[in-house]
């Protein structure tokens, strides 16, 4: 690299980098290019080089950082824009630590012959991840006179090249292994993304390689797949062991073949398996349009193969695969894979809270067309007399009519679709299940028709952007919260989370069980008190003629400043204010004789403060508490 304008200066105690540079008749320290430095620097003076903005070159080979030196954690993430170069230090201190990731314009680094120890990341030699370089480095080279570290072609090895220990990210072409090493270390091709092939000398006594794929010299085990290659994998006859690392973000691999004749390993041309197909190894990367792993599948072996399925791949797994696999890999691993996935249902399902059908890339479900209990439409999944809807892919977008045969929507089926928009509810229904649409958030409106007679627990829970249900005259119970939308949940991708939409409930004035009034819901006597929408503010006047307030009432209120509790109310459910954190005070009257546990946390070590009135036989308050007498 060349560079036009080179400073050198040497820091002391009594002079820092700045006045070191105007000592060497730098005016300007954003026209230096190349700056070395020598002597003790501290973390200012490291601050100060790294704001100069035209420094491509910067060498420490003769500098101290003492340990317990650093700089702002801010200015750590906005430093040295423009450095290509940087020779290391005699020691890597925490300072480099938190500085060096942020060097993304850093192509090569150089260590000194001072430089005797390392633990890095990506690169790991010894007990401690400490320093990792961004992907732009290219090239990594040690001083020919260190006693410890050697480099060749870019690539880091020990002194006596017998083991590779870091290939820099941005490293790019065919690279020849010489015939000194014996080891690679475990980590040291891990972020190597550029190696097109990798040769061995034919002097080497470890190592061999077939078609840039590297093997060790008797091709009985696999080590690396280079990362840029292109094309097919051909696993030999002789394989019978292939690492954990050997395979690595393979963009261009496009197909995997296994000899015939190879007693570990099989493949289907796209995936990699053990002999029997029951073990998923990996996949090829490049391979687009459709697949369906097989359903002998009982185990994924590397958690990084959602790396390998594509925005473009439509993925079918079985529910018998799906029940087999780690459900840690299903709930943190499959739930973030880009690609579409469609579940072959083959057998009964366990239709709950955790189950893998509600996985947030599911696109669609396809029952076997022998299945005797389930079948599906336009991937959405019914019983199979399509009486019962039972699950609604998370990943489709839009509108949805539910087909005219459907009299029961089942318990979570429409759970995590946050991205339906509409429902069309047909007159056929008369059931909405426990949590049938939580966490709809797409959902603004629903209309339930007037056939509907039951309306389970929590149905609508995390819609946040609910703004009205009407409840008709046919429905004649209605589930615990069914109406809590927004209090303690987060908000998903794409969604305006400070939205505060008033949420009302109307009845129809014939309903026999429930009514309403200014959209709060009541029991049609107006006795309890169901449920408060959680977009109601200021002061609410409870009617004097509620005699409970049930659980869950006012649950997430958070704009409530007051309610006045009437003297009729003789019962409080659990939790029935919480999350109403404008509602400082409340008054309990005398008739209240009966109150649940949590019914005035407002949140997690935080109460409403309560004063009950003298009278009350059972219930007192000191200092804002509320005890029983």
């Amino acid at each position: 690299m060349t560079v036009n304008n080179c400073i050198s200066v040497c820091l002391t105690s009594e002079i820092r980098i700045e006045q070191a540079l105007k000592e060497a008749g730098v005016e300007d320290p954003n026209s230096v290019e190349k700056l070395i430095i020598s002597g003790e620097a501290t973390g200012d003076d490291f601050f100060f080089i790294s704001c100069m903005k035209n420094l491509q070159a910067f060498d420490m080979g003769d500098a101290i950082i003492g340990e317990d030196e650093k700089i702002d954690e801010r200015d750590a993430w906005d430093s040295f824009s423009s450095l290509k170069m940087f020779v290391l230090p005699g020691s890597l201190t925490p300072l480099l630590r938190q500085v060096i990731p942020s060097m993304n314009k850093l192509t090569a680094v150089f260590l000194p012959k001072s430089l005797v120890k390392i633990s890095y990341a990506p690169f790991f030699v010894g007990e401690e991840y400490i320093i990792q370089f961004d992907e732009s480095v290219a090239e990594i080279t040690a001083h020919p006179d260190n006693p410890a570290f050697a480099s060749l072609d870019g690539m880091l090895y020990n002194k006596d090249m017998t083991t590779l220990l870091f290939c820099p990210p941005a490293w790019k072409g065919e690279y020849v292994l010489p015939s000194t090493l014996t080891k690679i270390d475990k980590e040291a091709l891990k972020k190597c993304y550029g190696i097109t092939s990798i040769s061995v000398h034919p002097d080497n006594k470890a190592f061999a390689s077939i078609d840039g794929v590297l093997y060790n010299k008797a091709k009985s085990r696999l080590i690396y797949y280079p990362c840029g290659r292109k094309g097919e994998l051909y696993i030999p006859e002789t394989v019978t062991d292939i690492v954990e690392n050997a395979f690595i973000k393979t963009d261009e691999l496009t197909s995997i073949v296994v000899h015939p004749d190879n007693m570990d390993f099989s493949s289907d041309g796209v995936a990699l398996f053990n002999k029997n197909k029951t073990e998923l190894i990996y996949y090829a990367s490049a391979h687009v349009g459709e697949y369906e792993i097989p359903d002998t599948v009982t185990t994924i072996v590397n958690n990084e193969i959602i790396y390998c399925f594509s925005e473009s791949l439509v993925l079918t797994i079985t529910d018998v695969t799906l029940e087999c696999i780690d459900d840690f890999f299903i709930q943190y691993y499959l739930e973030r894979v880009k690609s579409k996935i469609i579940i072959k249902i083959t057998k009964p399902i366990n239709n709950d809270d955790g189950s893998p059908l509600y996985l947030r890339p599911v696109v669609g479900f396809v029952a076997s067309a022998d299945h005797p209990e389930y079948t599906s439409r336009d991937g959405v999944l019914f019983n199979k007399d399509m009486s019962v809807l039972v699950r609604y892919p998370a990943a489709l977008e839009g509108d949805y009519v539910i087909p005219d045969t459907v009299n029961s929507i089942k318990d979570w089926a429409f759970y995590l679709c946050e991205r339906l928009t509409s429902i069309n509810i047909p007159t056929s229904v008369k059931v909405i299940g426990n949590d049938a649409f939580c966490y709809c958030e797409g959902l603004k409106s629903v209309v339930i028709p007037d056939s509907v007679t039951t309306i389970g627990n929590t149905v609508f829970k995390g819609c946040k952007f609910l703004t009205s249900v009407f409840i008709p005259r046919s429905v004649v119970k209605i589930g615990e919260g069914a109406f809590w939308l927004k209090f303690g949940d987060g908000c998903s991708p794409g969604f305006d989370c400070t939205a505060t939409l008033f949420f009302k409930i109307d009845v129809h004035p014939d309903n026999p069980k429930y009514t309403s009034r200014d959209g709060v819901l009541f029991n049609k006597a107006m006795t309890k008190l169901i449920s408060c929408p959680e977009g109601y503010e200021g002061v609410y006047i409870i009617p004097d003629t509620v005699k409970i307030i049930q659980v869950g009432a006012f649950r997430g209120c958070s704009k409530l400043t007051s309610v006045k509790i009437p003297e009729s109310v003789v019962k409080i459910g659990k939790l029935a204010f919480e999350g109403c954190e404008s509602l400082t005070n409340i008054a309990i009257p005398s008739s209240t004789v009966e109150i649940e546990a949590k019914a005035f946390v407002i949140s997690y070590n935080n109460n409403i403060k309560v004063a009950v009135h003298p009278d009350n036989p059972v219930y007192t308050s000191k200092k804002g508490k509320l005890k029983r007498r």
